[in-house]
């Protein structure tokens, strides 16, 4: 007989390309997330957007890595401010209920890493999220360190 999950809270996968590895100082230039229900992990939304170039910095190590070039963000980009927005609105669409219980899981490979982006960012903007943003998390690349320690 199958159990019935307990999981009630929906999955969001994501993952930020960035213009380098401070979040103080490189850019966002690319974010992408699919919303999954928990029982049987379908997909029930789905952001992608790259981000026009602003005013924070781009290395040339992170276009080698992600292949996204100035040219390419100018040409194929949305505005900052609209991209943080975006996001914002996603993870609104990704909560089950109106209550903190109900914020949806993020999953994503170095988490922190994208978290730090994401957080800095909203703070930059003056973009009051701490009410909003209350999710628990699943680091993929720190559950592979413990699985191959």
């Amino acid at each position: 007989m199958a159990t019935k999950s307990k999981i009630k809270n929906n999955y969001v996968v994501m993952d930020f390309e960035t213009g380098g590895l401070k979040f103080d100082t490189h850019a966002i230039c690319s974010f992408a997330a699919v919303t999954m229900e928990p029982l049987n992990l379908e997909i029930i939304d789905r952001i992608e957007f790259k981000v026009r170039p602003y005013e924070m910095e781009y290395t040339r190590e992170a276009e080698k890595v992600h292949r996204l070039s100035k040219t390419i963000l100018s040409r194929e980009g949305i505005k900052y401010e609209t991209a943080m927005k975006e996001i914002f609105n996603f993870f609104e669409r990704s909560k089950v209920g109106k209550t903190a219980k109900g914020f949806p899981v993020l999953v994503g490979h170095n988490l922190d890493f994208d978290l730090g982006f994401m957080n800095f960012n909203y703070e930059v903007m003056d973009f009051n999220v701490k009410k909003s943003f209350q999710h628990y998390y699943i680091d993929t690349m720190r559950e592979c360190q413990q699985i191959f320690a």
